[in-house]
């Protein structure tokens, strides 16, 4: 893997190409001298941590449920090494099976974070309709695409105008 690395950097570099590796790590049990400590192992060794730009480290937290069905994956995704800007920031997502990438539980905390739905207690405010609970205003929100759009939109507006 160092040697390949190695012979495509530089043409990478002058292209500006993007490659994404997906490398599986396993837990090596080292000697008693560590009193059993696991230790990662990477399958392609250690050269993708020296020629990462970016290196991520992405662990499943749990299932996510509607009613009685599982309906995807709770990920943590850690900035382990980043050259573009300072490491170690952390993130919880969800992962829908079929959809990808759960935008809505995001949209739903900054947008009343700043104002633009209004929460009191549990209940949210959103278009006019009231909704009871965290789950119900992320259902409003999936089901109706324009609204979410307009959201995102606002938002959008709203915080790159506070930073101008």
């Amino acid at each position: 893997m160092t040697q390949a690395l190695r012979k495509i950097h530089y043409s990478l570099c002058h292209s500006q190409t993007l490659i994404v590796f997906v490398n599986q790590v396993r837990s090596k049990v080292t000697s008693v001298k560590d009193f059993g400590r696991a230790e990662e192992v990477t399958c392609g060794g250690n050269a993708l941590r020296f020629y990462a730009a970016i290196w991520m480290r992405i662990s499943r937290t749990g299932l996510l449920k509607t009613e009685d069905k599982v309906t995807g994956l709770g990920i943590c995704v850690q900035v382990v090494k980043n050259k573009l800007a300072p490491p170690m920031k952390k993130a919880e997502l969800g992962t829908q099976f079929g959809r990808g990438i759960c935008c809505e539980p995001g949209v739903l905390h900054l947008a009343c974070e700043h104002g633009l739905i209004l929460k009191e207690g549990t209940d949210f405010f959103i278009e006019g309709e009231v909704l009871e609970n965290v789950q119900e205003a992320d259902r409003y929100l999936v089901e109706n695409d324009e609204v979410l759009d307009k959201t995102v939109k606002s938002l959008r507006s709203h915080l790159f105008k506070r930073r101008e």
